[in-house]
């Protein structure tokens, strides 16, 4: 548990920096903009925001995070089936911002600051995407924390709205199980702000 956590605390705050996927830009693709929970799913929805889950995954939210949870953490989603080294999860942040950037724009930001941060940064790829008006994009990248740390795949989500920057950042390890890949990609594909 305390790995865990130091991981999920390391992912929150890589999210809170500056900042199936194909590589390269190629053409947009639009995000579900009519949510429907499917089987096995449920419709996961916060005070402005919408998200698919897998019906099965643990739901964190802010009354039961630890103090090492950083603020700006808004719900953290959890794969019920837990592992010794990691266990796949997807946490959603959000972070004010002062000036007024465009979500493509927060997202390369945030990328120069995980290359910074992470140990053997690699980027795997990049996927355009449209939430409502915004383009936006998912960025798939590999990395380490510290050298005790498992390397780890990461997925992270881009919006902004209203000044207010919305980071979905998915991680798992590199020889996670296909259908939990899948789940994950699902669930970022399907995020929306209400």
């Amino acid at each position: 548990m305390k790995k865990f956590t130091k991981l999920l605390i390391a992912i929150a705050c890589l999210s809170l920096l500056n900042g199936c996927l194909g590589i390269g830009e190629g053409t947009p693709t639009s995000s579900s903009t009519s949510l429907t929970a499917g089987a096995g799913e449920i419709l996961y929805k916060g005070s402005n925001l919408s998200i698919i889950i897998p019906d099965t995954w643990e739901i964190l939210e802010k009354d039961s995070f630890t103090t090492t949870i950083p603020t700006g953490t808004i719900v953290v989603f959890r794969n019920n089936i837990k592992d010794d080294i990691f266990t796949a999860n997807v946490n959603i942040s959000s972070r004010a911002l002062k000036t007024d950037i465009n979500s493509t724009d927060y997202a390369k930001e945030t990328l120069i600051n995980a290359k910074k941060n992470l140990i053997e940064f690699k980027e795997l790829g990049k996927e355009t995407l449209i939430i409502g008006e915004e383009e936006t994009y998912i960025t798939k990248f590999e990395g380490r924390k510290s050298v005790q740390d498992p390397k780890l795949t990461f997925q992270q989500l881009f919006l902004v709205k209203n000044k207010v920057a919305y980071i979905v950042t998915a991680a798992y390890k590199q020889d996670e199980d296909e259908n939990i890949v899948k789940s994950i990609d699902k669930m970022l594909h399907s995020f929306s702000l209400n």
